[in-house]
């Protein structure tokens, strides 16, 4: 027999909370063929992702001072981190996710001699709300890790559209979809059961719970989910607001809660592991974003066959046909989202058509398996 050599790939990654693309580089590292790929992960510092990669005994380099904003000390102390990690590991292919370290990480590879630099787009900064010249500046830096990468992983269509037409980048940017695995469908009374528990609410049988997995940030929007949900309970006094995960808004978010008078109404439940198993317990999931890339979130409510209320943004439109599988809504705004959900409230024979559609688009176009072997496809090229 041949002996075939394992390919080494490390993943780059900004930051190690527990995010969509820390699960998407998590999925990838811990699914990759053993036989055929030697796998690492290099992350800021600490944090949810280090500990599950540890868990299942993937290398995890930690980088000092790593972080979402742009510090310029310490962003050029990791990019000399990151050559000499690349020198030293001699990988085959670098991964890199998230815009900075896409730039960085990009700049470094190509210095380090790394044979294949691959970057994921997880939805593209400059559409985010910035004042004009930040927003050409960023276009022009995503524009520059374009050209430095081999390859750019976009996960949409949209987003490749408005990239492909940037000088040299139209035969560098492939869309591979996200995907999940099928969940067990759970008994809707045992996951309450847990979610009373979790939530330490009352008389759970009675409530109508409206939910989110969902990154405590500002571009997830949960300030103006929380302003519809407000404007909704005099209506509907048995709502409950479901939000599980953790981040820097959390602070806000409490006040604005307090302010409301809604501590009994909506609960900030934290990072929870598995989250998406408490989803079968929703009646309505709600994902209120200003900016995505594809959303772990709504395949999972799919795969739980819930109806879904949406920001139209990012690849979201491409997972959910307005009216069909879910509802879209304007990012920003408090008032459609707040006639949406009322809509659901108000016909129950559309919440379970609308997640019945769902479902069937999440598991017949959006599967971990896919996404893998589309991966590796683009990794053995």
């Amino acid at each position: 027999m041949d002996y075939v050599q394992k390919k080494k790939v490390i993943y780059v990654i900004t930051k190690s909370n527990w995010g969509g693309a820390q699960r998407y580089v998590y999925d990838l590292a811990t699914s990759l063929p053993r036989d055929s790929f030697e796998v690492a992960v290099a992350c800021g510092m600490g944090g949810i992702l280090t500990e599950k990669l540890i868990q299942k005994k993937i290398g995890a380099f930690q980088l000092v001072g790593l972080g979402r904003d742009i510090r310029p000390f310490q962003d050029v102390r990791t990019f000399f981190e990151l050559i000499a990690l690349f020198r030293r590991e001699k990988p085959d292919i670098i991964h890199l996710n998230s815009a900075k370290i896409g730039g960085i990480g990009a700049l470094a590879g190509r210095i380090a001699r790394v044979p294949k630099i691959i970057f994921t787009a997880h939805g593209w900064t400059f559409n985010e709300s910035r004042p004009p010249f930040i927003r050409f500046i960023i276009r022009c830096l995503s524009w520059l890790t374009i050209v430095l990468s081999h390859t750019v992983i976009v996960l949409s269509e949209r987003e490749k559209r408005q990239v492909v037409s940037m000088p040299f980048t139209r035969n560098k940017v492939v869309v591979v979809r996200n995907g999940v695995d099928a969940i067990e469908q759970a008994d809707k009374i045992e996951v309450r059961k847990k979610l009373e528990s979790l939530s330490q609410l009352k008389n759970i049988e009675n409530n109508i719970f409206i939910g989110t997995i969902s990154e405590l940030h500002q571009n997830k929007g949960l300030r103006y989910a929380i302003q519809a949900f407000a404007s909704l309970v005099p209506s509907y006094p048995s709502l409950v607001f479901i939000i599980i995960g953790e981040g820097e808004e959390r602070p806000a978010l409490e006040a604005m809660i307090e302010k409301h008078n809604l501590k009994e109404k909506v609960i900030l439940l934290g990072h929870i592991a598995h989250a998406a198993h408490l989803l079968p317990g929703l009646d309505i999931f709600l994902l209120s974003s200003l900016k995505e890339g594809l959303p772990y979130a709504i395949l999972e409510a799919g795969n739980a066959s819930l109806p879904v209320v949406a920001t139209s943004v990012g690849s979201i439109p491409e997972i959910i046909d307005n009216a069909v599988s879910g509802l879209l809504v304007n990012p920003k705004n408090s008032e459609e989202i707040e006639t949406a959900i009322r809509f659901l409230l108000e016909n129950p024979a559309k919440r379970q058509e609308y997640g019945a559609a769902l479902y069937k688009t999440i598991t017949s176009r959006f599967t971990k398996d896919t996404m893998i072997e589309q991966t590796i496809g683009l990794y053995m090229i």
